[in-house]
């Protein structure tokens, strides 16, 4: 029955101890701070100033990621609406493109989806104000995010490193497989080589006769 009784008065002390913890805790000026923080990092997840370019099926073949986690940004000058102005010229090269070898780099524009979460790596986070950012890892692959009134980009923009968007590091591809055009030039130049051996051959047996 004393034991019960000691017990029950615990209780008591127990909430009393519980409660200046508590006042402790969020009296401090510091915690304050910290929630005060944390609820502004909260707000920018509700409001990603991003979209994402999902290039993961552009780049499946074309660029491997190993290891590596990271991103890289490039901001546009102040002065204009360079980037669009950029983006459109080299639209109207692609269409213009005369060889293979010039279409090689410029793969199709990057589709857009609504999860830009898709193209972030987990645990990264990419500071408001980039236009362009590459971002990769082993399971994201090479992703390319961009800005929300950008007007579009080129997946190879995140493979192929473009002097006109200075301080933008690509990712860094392991191994880059062939294009479309770099097979149509083995399968001709394999027939060439087969074309050149039958001659040969019926040459040989020509000069037997």
């Amino acid at each position: 029955m004393s034991l019960k009784i000691n017990t029950l008065n615990l209780v008591p002390n127990l909430v009393s101890t519980l409660k200046q913890y508590i006042k402790m805790f969020f009296g401090s000026s510091n915690i304050k701070i910290y929630i005060f923080l944390f609820l502004i990092r909260l707000g920018q997840c509700f409001d990603f100033p991003y979209k994402c370019g999902d290039c993961a099926k552009q780049n499946v073949k074309l660029c491997t990621i190993e290891k590596e986690i990271g991103y890289s940004c490039y901001t546009k000058p102040s002065d204009a609406t360079k980037t669009s102005s950029m983006f459109l010229a080299r639209s109207a090269n692609f269409s213009q493109a005369k060889t293979d070898l010039e279409r090689k780099w410029i793969p199709e524009i990057a589709p857009m989806i609504e999860n830009v979460k898709a193209c972030i790596p987990r645990g990264l986070h990419i500071d408001v104000g980039a236009d362009i950012c590459c971002a990769w890892s082993p399971i994201t692959g090479c992703q390319l995010v961009l800005a929300k009134d950008h007007k579009g980009e080129y997946c190879s923009t995140c493979r192929v490193q473009n002097p006109e968007y200075k301080g933008l590091n690509v990712c860094p591809c392991k191994s880059v497989g062939k294009s479309g055009s770099g097979q149509l030039i083995s399968g001709d130049l394999k027939i060439l080589i087969s074309m050149a051996f039958g001659f040969y051959i019926l040459r040989t047996i020509l000069n037997l006769c």
